[in-house]
């Protein structure tokens, strides 16, 4: 029975019919508050998540799973291990073998310095998401002319589009012509299709062309630098990465896995996240301060009726309930109410896509989101133990009034 006599007062003194005055200004302003950093959080937080997953997709459609390079001192013989294993392996889909480096690119009127990008004209149509990101001309190598494939970007900077000629010069053979030890190393290369792959770098900085013309232009020779895999699940690369690493050690050889190339990008985007975090929950702290202030103040403004229940009997744990469920109950109203808005923008915004932007510059239109069940339930219990933390403070000064002296208040 102490359980809902503590609960009955809890509502009497949530909801006393009496006169608004400043213990009930606060008490709203704490409910409101909760709301509005609860929202807010939901929101925010739904927004980092959806920009994740949108940068995660557009990384994971257009670029391998997983590299693998040699540093070992006989390259060639350690990358022809992986290349056996790799024919036999059911975890790769696809897979080819890349070389990459920094080259000077020239067309008829700009010039510019790129990374060239040699991949098997075969297998490295499935390995990248060139042929899917293809907005001009078709996915067709040719070995004698020497086929190119570059984003939508960097054909704007160069001015050029399918069937234009792009000059390839390798950085090393210009070493070698200003120190007289050779001629210029170049390529010809003719523009096959332009990509768009939303990924600014590969879109304004990479020429893709074969293997061989690639290899003959950076100094590579029979070698390549490593091999690139894709697999069905791209989720499942840091397993096989593990597996690969157990199988063949770390000394002579680098795995990489998506993630992995570009955790600089994963990270700066966590640290936003939770600097977001840090201050939308101070929004919910300063409202938890509020139900502390309006409970400590109820505590002296009820110190005459505490002190007769005690003295009637009602035993000190029963006061503490008292206070504590009545800032309980001020935190879920609080939290539920920011909860269900929060849920009502992410609802609009996913259905009816309410906040736009510009499509050029975000490279979508219109506000991703993305709820995470785990971070919804994180921040309504985290809202609730805040409220509950406010509570214990003003209802132990509570329990602990002397009846004599509560009765002679006035």
């Amino acid at each position: 029975m102490k359980q809902p006599i503590a609960l009955l007062f809890a509502l009497r003194y949530l909801f006393s019919k009496r006169q608004i005055n400043f213990i009930s200004i606060i008490s709203y302003l704490s409910v409101g508050g909760i709301t509005l950093g609860v929202a807010a959080l939901i929101i925010v937080l739904a927004i980092f998540n959806g920009f994740a997953g949108l940068v995660r997709s557009y990384l994971v459609s257009f670029e391998p799973h997983l590299r693998i390079e040699s540093t070992s001192e006989d390259p060639a013989s350690s990358l022809a291990i992986i290349d056996t294993f790799l024919q036999k392996s059911e975890y790769a889909d696809s897979y080819s073998g890349f070389v990459e480096g920094k080259t000077a690119v020239i067309s008829r009127e700009y010039n510019r310095i790129t990374r060239l990008k040699g991949i098997a004209p075969g297998d490295g149509g499935d390995v990248y998401g060139i042929k899917q990101a293809l907005i001009q001309g078709d996915y067709k190598f040719e070995e004698e002319t020497g086929s190119a494939f570059i984003g939508i970007n960097l054909s704007e900077k160069l001015a050029v589009s399918v069937g234009d000629t792009l000059t390839v010069l390798s950085p090393a053979g210009i070493e070698n012509l200003v120190a007289g030890a050779g001629s210029i190393q170049n390529i010809k290369l003719v523009i096959k299709g332009v990509y768009q792959s939303k990924n600014s770098e590969y879109d304004g900085d990479y020429v893709f062309t074969g293997l061989n013309h690639a290899k003959y232009v950076l100094g590579y020779g029979d070698d390549v630098q490593g091999y690139e895999i894709r697999f069905k699940d791209y989720t499942i690369a840091s397993e096989v990465k593990k597996i690969l690493e157990e199988r063949f050690g770390e000394k002579e050889y680098i795995f990489s896995t998506w993630y992995d190339l570009h955790s600089d990008i994963y990270n700066v985007m966590m640290l936003e996240r939770l600097v977001a975090w840090l201050l939308l929950s101070l929004i919910i702290l300063v409202a938890a301060f509020n139900i502390l202030a309006s409970l400590t103040m109820s505590v002296i403004e009820k110190k005459r009726d505490i002190g007769v229940l005690t003295s009637m009997g009602m035993e000190r744990s029963t006061i503490l309930k008292i206070f504590m469920i009545q800032g309980f109950l001020t935190g879920v109203a609080g939290t539920l109410a920011g909860g269900l808005l929060g849920l009502g923008i992410y609802y609009l915004q996913i259905n009816y896509h309410i906040i736009a932007l510009d499509p050029l510059r975000f490279k979508v239109g219109w506000l991703p989101m993305e709820l995470n069940a785990i971070d919804y339930i994180l921040i309504l219990v985290a809202s609730i133990g805040l409220s509950l933390l406010a509570s214990i403070y003003p209802a132990k000064k509570a329990a602990s009034i002397d009846p004599i002296d509560a009765i002679r208040w006035e």
